[in-house]
């Protein structure tokens, strides 16, 4: 579950799985509702240029081609 207090969304995501062309990305449908569907997510660990061995989270969710949420962690 994914929470944006600042727009006041809750998503919460189904059946997470590895993408088979990135190890470090994770892939999640979204949980069906009554009549629709929820958004998807694509969430990957890039590494950041500020440190040698650090790493960020980006987060995107989405539904069709539309961006609801994307932020780096």
């Amino acid at each position: 579950m994914i929470e944006d207090s600042i727009n006041r969304s809750n998503f919460e995501f189904d059946n997470p799985t590895k993408d088979v062309n990135n190890d470090y990305a994770l892939l999640g449908r979204g949980v069906k509702g009554m009549l629709a569907k929820g958004p998807e997510l694509r969430m990957e660990m890039i590494p950041t240029q500020l440190q040698e061995a650090s790493y960020a989270i980006r987060i995107v969710v989405f539904k069709g081609k539309k961006n609801i949420f994307k932020d780096d962690i």
